[in-house]
């Protein structure tokens, strides 16, 4: 009998991130994707139309609050399990989240090796807590709820070579660029997927090495330009 899969919609409104998401589930044994959500509207329409068990939900959506969404969904007794994935650092918004009853709130960027041990946990917790019959104890409460979290003393830096290598080679390649650049023209110039330059381009942002801004295109859709500043900052 096929394994049965934890059916996951993505919200973001970045198609890079719901892009790059979409492929850590579809690498996670025991999850599928069920859609992908630019806005919070059609978040809300997919979830009436395929009832996923997991939503991942970034708050900064164009036309909603992630927290709002959260409020609808249990408004209209989602039971849905909503798991943040988010830029927003702020402990009010982690606090507001939890009042709607999200499982966890999770900081963007994401490697695919922490997306997945969250999704693992997430998957365990699941099992944990689906066929619990009679009455549990506090340990029992504390073991389950412990699924859900890892251990905040484990290193959070990849450990992997490759990963630490790639950045190094973004953040060497902005050091030497004068002018900001698109993820397409570092992805060009190092020979890696626009996807994965944008993934490390964050996550030197999310440092504070880079800074961030937007130029608006002959499109009118915003494009997001990195500039190396680590070295003005000192």
């Amino acid at each position: 009998m096929p394994e049965r899969r934890i059916s996951t919609l993505i919200v973001d409104a970045d198609p890079i991130i719901t892009a790059l998401h979409a492929q850590y589930v579809g690498q996670t044994p025991g999850f599928i994707v069920s859609g992908i959500a630019n806005t919070g509207a059609d978040m809300l329409r997919q979830t009436q139309i395929t009832g996923p068990e997991l939503i991942l939900l970034d708050l900064n959506l164009p036309d909603a609050s992630g927290l709002e969404l959260c409020r609808i969904l249990r408004a209209r007794n989602s039971t849905a399990d909503i798991m943040v994935i988010t830029s927003s650092r702020n402990l009010l918004l982690v606090r507001l989240a939890i009042t709607f009853g999200v499982v966890h709130y999770l900081l963007k960027p994401l490697y695919l090796q922490d997306f997945q041990e969250h999704l693992r946990r997430y998957a365990a917790f699941r099992r944990q807590t689906a066929h619990s019959t009679g009455p549990v104890s506090q340990r029992d409460i504390d073991s389950v709820l412990a699924l859900l979290r890892p251990d905040v003393r484990a290193d959070v830096v990849p450990t992997r070579l490759s990963a630490r290598r790639t950045l190094d080679k973004v953040a060497a390649h902005l050091r030497t660029t004068p002018d900001p650049v698109s993820a397409d023209e570092v992805a060009q110039a190092l020979g890696i997927s626009r996807v994965t330059a944008r993934h490390y381009l964050e996550e030197l942002t999310s440092r504070q090495l880079v800074a961030q801004t937007q130029r608006y295109g002959t499109s009118g859709r915003p494009r997001n330009l990195y500039r190396w500043h680590a070295d003005q900052m000192s």
